[in-house]
C-alpha cells in the first residue's frame, strides 16, 4: 500500500529523486528532516556542535516514502493509514536510522518504523522540542 497521493508539485520531484534512489520495505517510513537553522530568530549564529545536537534529535519531518505494508496491520491502525506522502508528521527524538543520500547533499533522512510517527504536524514551523 503505497500511500502517494497528490502532493504540491514543488514536492514531487523531491519525492520522485528520492524514491529513485530507495525504496522502504516493508512497514518503513522515510522522512526528510527539516533543514538545520543556522541563526535564532533573533539573529544570533548557532554553533556548529549546538546545531548538530539539536538535528540529531529532530522531532518533525516530512514524509517522503511509505513502504508497501505500512498501515496493514488492522490490530494496531483500526482506521487505516494516519498520514501520507507530503504531510509533516512528529516523531520521538533519535528515532528511526539517520542517512544521507549524495543527491541530496546536506539533506538528512530518517527510517522509521510505521508505528513512530505520534502526530500529523499542521505547521511545523511552531514546533520546537524540548
Amino acid at each position: 500500500m503505497n500511500q502517494t497521493t497528490k502532493i504540491e508539485p514543488e514536492m514531487e520531484e523531491f519525492v520522485k529523486g528520492v524514491g529513485e534512489s530507495l525504496t522502504p520495505v516493508r512497514h518503513k517510513i522515510v522522512i526528510a528532516l527539516a533543514k538545520e537553522r543556522e541563526k535564532t530568530k533573533g539573529g544570533v549564529y548557532i554553533p556548529d556542535e549546538t546545531r548538530d545536537r539539536e538535528h540529531v534529535a529532530e522531532v518533525c519531518g516530512l514524509v517522503v516514502l511509505i513502504g508497501p505494508d505500512a498501515f496493514n496491520d488492522e490490530k494496531r491502525f483500526p482506521s487505516g493509514a494516519t498520514f501520507k506522502v507530503g504531510d509533516w508528521v512528529m516523531m520521538r527524538s533519535y528515532q528511526g536510522t539517520r542517512f544521507e543520500l549524495n543527491n541530496f547533499p546536506g539533506q538528512e533522512f530518517r527510517l522509521v518504523d510505521d508505528d513512530v510517527i505520534e502526530a500529523v504536524v499542521a505547521t511545523p514551523e511552531l514546533v520546537k522540542r524540548k
